[in-house]
């Protein structure tokens, strides 16, 4: 049964234990043991369980060994209330616990993202004096890890650096992602330069965590650099830290580099997908470089990469924005083509571009549309349809777009008002300029009392 046990062959030892019992021969500690050691090796934590169970019906004393192998079992079963169970029932009983029965207790609570009791088996362990480990503190720490438990993390890891247990790469990995779930970039940074520092050789996975960080701080020059540094020493950043950092630049205007970082996913054996192109498509809309966004597109087509929203809505917004509305409609219809659903950003900018390019029945084709295809107009929509008749000395249909607005409860701003009345202007209608300059007149009393309430509301807290 020993051999079995050693060798992960849990299915012979399960039936020599239950020979045993058939033929009434006398079960030991050790048997119980080792049969639960065998269960533990093959992954099977509910027949250790079972079995450790049986151990009290059967009148033989459970100790150390088997409870360990027990929890142990529910560890690698990811059961952190079997093994809970049983670390209570071992803490109530007067067998000692050591440092196995606490470190796989909080391996399990750190695998199933349960901190607070991670963090109470560990204050346990240093009350009971018992010796700590590396494991044991990595394992805590990946459990406020996992939760997103930032300060709890950098505390253990505080009590580790003042120990003289020794700090190895998971402890730092742990401790930087906790961080960047915490969006504390500061934290992350200062612990990466620590690791540098260090004896610790410096890991892919905290690169990914800092860069991830960075990105989410708005630190994109600082997540530019460390991604320049993770290629000199040749470790790839993960498609994630990729696509973020790509997005990064995007908000910070650096189309450049955002398209830099998609070359080199192509010449690393990161593969570049949806969600990188449209990342980098994004970064280009927001820089006006709607040739790059359209050759983005040609890209992902020759790769065989299906668009989605976020991917038209980019390329759509960023030919809106250079003026190129006829390209808008052609990436509109292709949506429709490719049934790729459209959503109110989509019509907005494709509606928004027709506007510019003077095309008031397309916009107003556009307009229509959306409520064949149950697509939400808001006050964008109407505003740049309202826009486009009145550019088109349509102001009988702008008019109508007005009182459609107020129909289906659409909120009307200065915008729509100073396009309206541009409107009834050019159509002479000074009747109708009278009545909504009376309108807004009205709506800005109104705001001005809102905000009055709101100031004498704050003052008295």
């Amino acid at each position: 049964m020993g051999a079995c046990a050693k060798s992960s062959m849990w299915m012979k030892a399960l039936l020599l234990f239950s020979s045993m019992a058939l033929t009434r021969t006398d079960s030991c500690t050790v048997t119980f043991n080792t049969t639960i050691s065998a269960c533990e090796r093959g992954s099977q934590w509910e027949k250790a369980l079972k079995i450790s169970n049986g151990m009290e019906q059967s009148r033989v004393g459970s100790n150390i060994i088997s409870l360990n192998a027990t929890i142990s079992a529910c560890e690698k079963g990811c059961q952190w209330q079997a093994a809970l169970q049983t670390f209570g029932v071992m803490a109530q009983s007067q067998v000692l616990l050591d440092r196995i029965t606490f470190g796989a207790a909080i391996s399990t609570c750190e695998e199933s993202g349960r901190w607070a009791n991670a963090l109470q088996l560990f204050d346990a362990i240093v009350q009971s004096k018992e010796e700590l480990d590396t494991i044991t503190f990595n394992a805590t720490i990946s459990a406020c890890e996992k939760a997103g438990a930032w300060q709890q993390a950098l505390q253990l890891f505080s009590n580790l650096m003042q120990s003289r247990v020794g700090l190895n790469t998971i402890t730092f990995n742990a401790t930087i992602s906790a961080c960047k779930k915490g969006s504390e970039w500061q934290q992350a940074s200062h612990l990466f330069s620590a690791m540098a520092q260090s004896s610790v050789q410096s890991s892919s996975v905290a690169y990914n965590a800092v860069m991830g960080a960075c990105v989410e701080g708005g630190q994109w020059e600082r997540a530019l650099q460390l991604f320049s540094v993770m290629s000199q020493k040749k470790q790839e950043p993960g498609p994630i830290t990729c696509n973020a950092t790509i997005s990064a630049c995007g908000k910070a205007g650096k189309w450049e580099p955002a398209l830099h970082l998609l070359s080199v996913m192509d010449q690393s054996t990161i593969e570049s997908g949806t969600i990188n192109f449209s990342a980098a498509i994004s970064a280009c809309e927001k820089c006006g470089k709607w040739e790059k966004a359209l050759q983005l597109c040609c890209a992902m087509a020759l790769r065989m990469l299906s668009s989605n929203t976020i991917t038209c809505n980019a390329a759509i917004s960023a030919c809106g924005k250079g003026a190129e509305w006829q390209m808008v409609l052609h990436l509109f219809d292709d949506m429709t083509q490719k049934r790729v659903e459209s959503d109110t950003i989509t019509c907005n900018a494709a509606i928004t571009a027709c506007e510019k390019g003077g095309q008031w029945k397309k916009a107003l084709r556009l307009h229509a549309s959306m409520q064949q295809s149950k697509v939400d107009a808001n006050t964008i929509t109407f505003n740049a349809a309202i826009s486009a008749c009145e550019k088109g000395g349509e102001w009988d249909k702008a008019l109508e777009l007005y009182s459609e607005m107020a129909r289906r409860d659409v909120d009307l701003d200065m915008i729509t008002y100073n396009v309206v009345i541009n409107a009834c202007e050019l159509a002479g209608k000074w009747e109708g300029v009278l009545q909504l300059c009376a309108v807004v007149a009205r709506s800005l009393s109104k705001l001005s009392s809102t905000h009055a309430r709101r100031a004498a509301d704050r003052e008295k807290k």
